[in-house]
This record gives structure tokens, C-alpha cells and sequence, in this order.
């Protein structure tokens, strides 16, 4: 809605941003919000270290570092505090 009003209004300039946006801004400067490209290697990197013992070879399965993915990022959006 905001957009729409400052489209009407002929604002120029105006930024406006989703509170995941917001955040890094806020935390520290200009730091940008991580991105899946940043984030999937992370994943393949921890999975390919081997510490996860418990889990036997479910984290060398096919497709598993991108169910991680989707799951580290259902947890982000539901605001699980982990």
C-alpha cells in the first residue's frame, strides 16, 4: 500500500523496504541480507564436514542441502528462536 501511495503522490527517492531488508541496515550498516547463493554452499560445506554423526548418511543424500535450506528458511520466517 505504501507503494501505491507514494507512486500517486509522485514521490521520488523513496525507498521502501521489507523488515528482512531493514535489518541488516540497521545491525550493521550495509551489510546486505544474505542470499541463497551465499547460504546453499554453507549448507554443503557443513553437511560435506561430516559432524553430524546422529544423522548416519542422510546428509549425503541427494537434495538434502536443499532441504535444509527450506527448512532453515521456514524457521526464519516463522520466527523460531533457536
Amino acid at each position: 500500500m505504501q507503494r501505491l501511495a507514494a507512486a500517486r503522490q509522485g514521490n521520488i527517492g523513496r525507498e521502501i523496504l521489507t523488515l528482512p531488508l531493514v535489518a541488516p541496515g540497521l545491525a550493521g550498516g550495509f551489510i546486505p541480507p544474505v542470499t541463497t547463493g551465499d547460504l546453499y554452499p554453507a549448507i554443503q560445506a557443513a553437511l560435506a564436514a561430516g559432524s553430524f554423526q546422529d544423522l548416519g548418511n542422510v546428509p549425503s543424500l541427494p537434495g538434502m542441502p536443499r532441504a535444509v535450506h527450506q527448512a532453515l528458511d521456514a524457521v526464519w520466517r516463522a520466527d523460531i528462536d533457536l
